[in-house]
């Protein structure tokens, strides 16, 4: 079973941190590289002269003594006036860094502030470690830095701690401590910048790896909004076992080795979706769990897109999930398919052969393999992000498509729920924070697979309308002339099968309508030339309009997953 977090935050909001701190083992970025290269100079410029002023007039000394366990009070021996505060220039500047020697052991801080009282000058610091001053420190060294960067790469934190001149550390000793807000006045941190090496990952993204999921964010639903078990004029896309909802995501539900139809109702939430997101998946239950029921969705990829996967052994998955009533454990797991690479059979073959008893994976058809289990785990009405990171998915051989499945293993009353957002799997150690794409960019990914005349989320069958419809012209004879053409937007895994809609009424069975003369033309009539890249429907003398060059309507889908 896969180590699985729970980043118990509010999922998505864009400030979930890992518990164990950032992650380790990865690759610096370039901008952690400039840092260090600016650390480097300014330790090379802390070793030189003239930044290493130790405060004693020519001709004269002073004593320091402590004044509080945070101050200390410069004394002149000769009892000269002397403001070391200001004489000529400000030799005790704000956030200098300080070097304390005389007492047990050197001790390290920062300048706060330093006033001039005669005659003496009386200085506040703070030292590294959050100690007092010791009450023998008698010398003090201070190093004027030129700007915030310099003062950085001797800030306190890891290995700079009690070194003089302190060394230049790494990113991941820095940690968030590596660039401080400073400098331009609104200030960068590493954090924000270098994901890789702190325990905040970037805002809405890691550099670690691409999501090779489509629509993970659940925002594309070309088949509807709502998929259940009701039938209006025919309506093709229900809630059945093996349909597809959201666009790349099938609905399975069954009950041990028996498929069911109508368990749950899918859905598309717009209304409580974690922070930042746009759409989440809500499955509704439709029937109170008896025995062995479970539901889930699956996405399987292609060959292409599994590559980045197949065979490596450092793959991570996260998702946000919440549950409600008595749905609070869920399960995702990475699977892959062994058959001929895109074999029909991803599609036809049930990839749940038994789904077994809650609290145990299911046993998957032939030729499916379970490559990363996260196993059972409890979730909350709440949303969180869950993971499992850094999975070998090498010990199957012989892979050529991953599939991905997200599965209520639970018990449930009816209209319970699971809801689902923000799926990511990526080639790395890391589970990265869910990066939503833009609409447009997801849209293009699905329409590879599926694509209609329809408008976005209406149910073929239940719309009606030339608006919504593929329109081409006819003469009376029809003889060897198009009616229709539609040029793809983006080339579809494969030659789509067609399903065709009379836009006049939805319900006719003649899938064609001549505007002008108010035929009904029958589309099996016609001859049909399509590619993965092109759809044509080309006329027939049998079935011509009557009247000539007449507007000739139909509404399509066209359907090219596996």
């Amino acid at each position: 079973m896969a180590d699985v977090k729970n980043w118990s935050a509010v999922a998505n909001d864009n400030s979930e941190t890992s518990p164990n701190g950032w992650p380790e083992g990865m690759a610096r970025s370039g901008v952690n590289d400039s840092a260090r290269e600016n650390m480097a100079a300014t330790r090379k410029d802390y070793a030189a002269g003239e930044w290493i002023k130790v405060y004693v007039t020519t001709g004269n000394s002073w004593t320091a003594s402590d004044n509080t366990p945070t101050t200390i009070i410069l004394v002149p021996d000769d009892a000269q006036v002397t403001d070391l505060s200001t004489a000529g220039e400000n030799r005790f500047p704000s956030g200098s860094r300080a070097k304390f020697t005389g007492g047990a052991s050197p001790q390290f801080g920062f300048v706060v502030s330093s006033s001039f009282s005669t005659p003496n000058t009386i200085i506040t610091i703070t030292v590294d470690d959050g100690s007092d001053l010791d009450t023998s420190t008698n010398s003090i060294e201070i190093s004027k830095m030129r700007d915030a960067l310099e003062k950085t790469a001797y800030y306190p934190t890891g290995t700079t701690t009690g070194q003089f001149p302190p060394q230049v550390p790494t990113i991941d000793d820095l940690g968030d401590g590596a660039l401080l807000d400073q400098g331009d006045g609104n200030g960068f941190d590493a954090d924000t910048v270098d994901g890789l090496h702190a325990a905040d990952l970037v805002t809405g993204a890691s550099a670690a790896g691409k999501n090779v999921v489509i629509n993970g964010g659940f925002d594309v639903w070309q088949r509807g909004l709502v998929f259940d078990d009701s039938v209006i004029d025919g309506r093709i896309y229900t809630n059945d076992h093996g349909n597809y909802t959201a666009d790349r995501w099938k609905l399975l539900s069954g009950t041990g080795a028996t498929d069911t139809d109508n368990m749950v109702v899918v859905s598309r939430d717009i209304t409580s979706p974690p922070t930042g997101f746009y759409a989440a998946m809500l499955m509704t239950s439709n029937i109170a769990y008896t025995s062995n029921d479970k539901f889930a969705v699956f996405q399987a990829m292609e060959h292409r897109d599994s590559r980045a996967l197949i065979d490596s052994s450092s793959v991570s998955m996260g998702v946000n999930l919440k549950g409600s009533g008595t749905l609070v454990n869920a399960r995702f797991m990475i699977v892959g398919f062994t058959g001929a690479a895109d074999d029909v059979a991803i599609g036809t073959t049930d990839v749940i052969a038994d789904w077994g008893t809650i609290g145990n994976a299911p046993t998957l058809a032939a030729n499916w393999n379970v490559l990363a289990d996260s196993g059972q785990i409890a979730i909350t009405s709440s949303w969180d992000r869950y993971t499992m990171e850094d999975e070998d998915l090498s010990a199957v051989g012989g892979v050529n498509n991953i599939g991905i499945l997200i599965i209520a293993d639970s018990v449930f009353a009816i209209t319970e729920t699971l809801s689902i957002a923000g799926v990511r799997v990526e080639n790395s150690a890391v589970a990265g924070n869910f990066q939503p794409p833009t609409y447009a960019e997801e849209l293009t990914k699905c329409q590879r697979w599926f694509l209609t005349t329809f408008e976005e989320g209406e149910d073929a069958r239940r719309g009606a309308g030339t608006q919504q419809a593929l329109s081409g012209t006819a003469s009376a004879s029809g003889t060897d002339q198009i009616l229709l053409r539609l040029v793809f937007p983006v080339t579809m895994f494969k030659a789509p099968t067609e399903t065709a809609f009379n836009p006049d009424d939805s319900s006719e069975v003649k899938e064609l309508f001549a505007e002008r003369g108010a035929d009904d033309l029958d589309l099996s009539v016609f001859t049909i030339v399509k590619s993965d890249k092109i759809f044509n429907i080309t006329g027939d003398n049998v079935s011509a309009p009557s009247a000539s060059n007449d507007i000739v309507w139909t509404g399509l889908t066209l359907d090219a997953e596996f």
